[in-house]
């Protein structure tokens, strides 16, 4: 399993997550795909991938309609579940599922 989360830069709520993720929780996700920037990073390598049209390919896939969004996916990329938003009990039900908390 692998959990993404896809962000937009001037996001008031993905910054939110983002510091509840490293701050309050001490977990990291997968990757991270930035659909306004265009990047997808790895987090384990931080490797950072500049392809455009696959984070809006990525975002088409898993229909993000806001951002932040968390996506589980299995090793063949289907979904397993996501969750959009900053609320708590949501973003740890998923952290759970891929075994992060």
């Amino acid at each position: 399993m692998k959990l993404l989360k896809i962000e937009q830069t001037n996001c008031t709520p993905c910054k939110m997550l983002g510091n509840f993720l490293k701050n309050e929780l001490g977990v990291e996700v997968d990757e991270v795909v930035n659909i306004s920037e265009g990047t997808i990073t790895t987090t384990a390598t931080g490797h950072v991938e500049k392809d455009e049209d696959l984070a809006m390919e990525l975002a088409g896939q898993f229909s993000i309609m806001k951002t932040p969004t968390l996506v589980l996916v299995d090793e063949d990329g289907e979904e397993i579940k996501k969750f959009s938003g900053v609320g708590q009990t949501g973003v740890r039900e998923i952290l759970s599922m891929r075994g992060l908390i």
